[in-house]
C-alpha cells in the first residue's frame, strides 16, 4: 500500500513538473525585474519574477516603475514609467524576442527591445548596446535614439535613426524631425541599471 502510494505521488510530481516545463517562458515574453513597483499584469499586483506573456498588459500607477526583461536570448530591458500600458505583442518576423505595444507612456529601452506605437510605427534596435527613449501617446509618439541606431519600419516610409537623433509620428502617421531634448527621458532606476550592467558583461 506504502509502495503504490509513493508510485502515484511520484507519477503525479512527474506530471506537474511536465506542465510546468510546458508552460515556462521562452523567447517571446518578459520577465518583470527587481526596481518593478506600482505596476500590475492584467489588472493584477506586479511582482518581481513573474512572466508577462503575448497578450498580456503591464500597467504601471502614477508613481510606477515596470522594469522588463526579454527571456531567450535576445538580453536588453526597459524600463515603463508612470502610468504606462503596454502589451506583449507577437513576434517580429527575423527579429529576437518579442516587441512591447505601447499604448501610452514613457519608456527606456536598452538592447535588442523592439516597439510598436499606436501610430503604426515598428522600432527595431540594431544592436544589443543600442539605447533609446519613447514618449507614446494617441496623438503623438516620439523616438530618441541615445547610443547605437534604431530602424523605424511605418507605412509612409522606413528609415534609421541614429545616435543623437529624434523623430516624432502624429495621429495621422505624418513622421517629423525633433530634437533630441524634446523627448522626455526616463531617468534609469537603480535596478535598471544593474540589469544593464549584468547584461553587457555577458
Amino acid at each position: 500500500m506504502g509502495r503504490n502510494w509513493l508510485l502515484r505521488l511520484a507519477g503525479v510530481m512527474l506530471v506537474a513538473a511536465a506542465l510546468c516545463a510546458a508552460q515556462a517562458p521562452a523567447g517571446g515574453a518578459f520577465l518583470a525585474g527587481p526596481g518593478t513597483r506600482d505596476a500590475y499584469l492584467n489588472g493584477q499586483a506586479l511582482l518581481p519574477g513573474t512572466a508577462i506573456l503575448p497578450g498580456e498588459t503591464v500597467t504601471t500607477g502614477g508613481g510606477g516603475i515596470a522594469v522588463l526583461t526579454p527571456t531567450g536570448t535576445s538580453g536588453g530591458a526597459i524600463e515603463l514609467t508612470g502610468n504606462a500600458s503596454a502589451t506583449v505583442a507577437p513576434p517580429v518576423a527575423g527579429r529576437p524576442g518579442a516587441p512591447l505595444s505601447i499604448t501610452h507612456g514613457d519608456a527606456l529601452i536598452y538592447g535588442q527591445v523592439s516597439i510598436l506605437t499606436p501610430q503604426g510605427a515598428t522600432l527595431l534596435p540594431q544592436s544589443g548596446t543600442t539605447s533609446y527613449v519613447v514618449n507614446v501617446a494617441p496623438a503623438q509618439s516620439s523616438l530618441g535614439v541615445l547610443t547605437g541606431s534604431v530602424r523605424t519600419l511605418h507605412s509612409t516610409g522606413d528609415l534609421s535613426v541614429t545616435q543623437g537623433q529624434a523623430r516624432s509620428w502624429n495621429a495621422g502617421g505624418q513622421m517629423n524631425t525633433i530634437a533630441l531634448a524634446q523627448v522626455t527621458r526616463p531617468k534609469p532606476d537603480s535596478a535598471m541599471q544593474k540589469l544593464v550592467a549584468a547584461s553587457v558583461s555577458r
